[in-house]
């Protein structure tokens, strides 16, 4: 499979770089006790303790800040990002998710995991264009249809499966627990947090092998070097 960074996303985003990793064949049954442990570790507090008004930590400013990937709107408390950036557990009960969430927390940099669909040969971290299609996850009974253009997505085709690299994205991604072949991607910028996307790369990886066997390969992307072809 092939990861490319375009040469319009990399102008808009000097100093852009991206950790990849990919497991198959990955044996999911119940949560595996080490991830159980490291989460409480990251995430010790329980949702009702965390204010809604917590300030968002100053190393999130790369993806959360007026330009970052995904900045803030009128209402922060409702970004998905947020509770990873304050270490607040993650609702979901998938494995996988779990542990990306983890990791997003103890290196203050968000990790997108993702199923992809079979025909998916080449991911592209692009600038959205005006013929590209999205279906909106909360509205999966709603057609699909096109978002504003220049926005940093992730895609195959002309099929959005990302939004702002690290926001949203489509229901035919999503991680499960039966999830065998999933994707993790770390998007950074090399001359603010190259060092946290390297070891959250490296973190992400190991805990993958050992949770969950499988073959676990990684990758990166950055200006000098923005495409990656994995062994399958």
């Amino acid at each position: 499979m092939k990861f490319l960074l375009s040469e319009s996303l990399r102008a808009s985003y000097p100093h852009l770089c991206t950790a990849i990793i990919l497991i198959r064949d990955a044996r999911i049954s119940g949560m595996p006790e080490d991830i159980t442990a490291f989460l409480t570790r990251i995430c010790p507090a329980s949702p009702a303790s965390i204010p809604s008004d917590s300030p968002v930590p100053p190393e999130w400013d790369i993806y959360l800040g007026p330009n970052g990937f995904f900045p803030l709107q009128d209402s922060p408390q409702n970004h998905p990002w947020i509770p990873a950036a304050n270490h607040e557990p993650p609702a979901s009960a998938v494995p996988l998710k779990q542990l990306a969430w983890a990791v997003s927390a103890k290196y203050s940099t968000p990790v997108k995991g993702l199923c992809l669909p079979p025909e998916c040969s080449v991911l592209e971290g692009r600038l959205s264009k005006s013929d590209d299609l999205w279906t909106d996850p909360d509205r999966t009974d709603k057609p699909s249809h096109a978002i504003p253009a220049g926005e940093p997505v992730w895609a195959y085709e002309n099929h959005i499966y990302v939004r702002h690299m690290i926001g949203s994205s489509g229901p035919q991604t999503a991680l499960s627990s039966d999830t065998s072949r999933a994707v993790f991607l770390i998007p950074g910028l090399a001359d603010k947090n190259r060092r946290h996307v390297i070891a959250a790369r490296n973190e992400l990886a190991r805990r993958l092998k050992a949770a969950f066997s499988g073959t676990v390969e990684s990758g990166w992307m950055d200006d000098s070097s923005p495409c990656f072809i994995s062994s399958t």
